[in-house]
């Protein structure tokens, strides 16, 4: 098996709210992070993985994506959209 692609991201900002998730949601606006994760599923299934970690001193944020997508999709035809 191929090892996956890790990609992290860090910033020094305020951090996510305490008891942060990626189901909830503040005001009805869905965080950035669970739409990422969403498309990466679309992808990969549960190969994908998404973390993070975040504190008075920033937010770190880690993906781990396979190289290959679990199933791909088939080429639009001529005339298809």
């Amino acid at each position: 098996d191929a090892l996956p692609i890790l990609v992290e991201v860090s910033d020094n900002g305020p951090g996510f709210p305490a008891g942060f998730t990626m189901e909830a949601s503040t005001n009805g606006v869905v965080h950035g992070l669970r739409n990422v994760m969403e498309r990466l599923r679309g992808y990969y299934g549960n190969s994908a993985r998404l973390s993070w970690d975040g504190g008075p001193d920033g937010t770190r944020v880690w993906l781990s994506i396979p190289l290959a997508p679990v199933a791909r999709v088939a080429p639009l035809s001529r005339g298809e959209s």
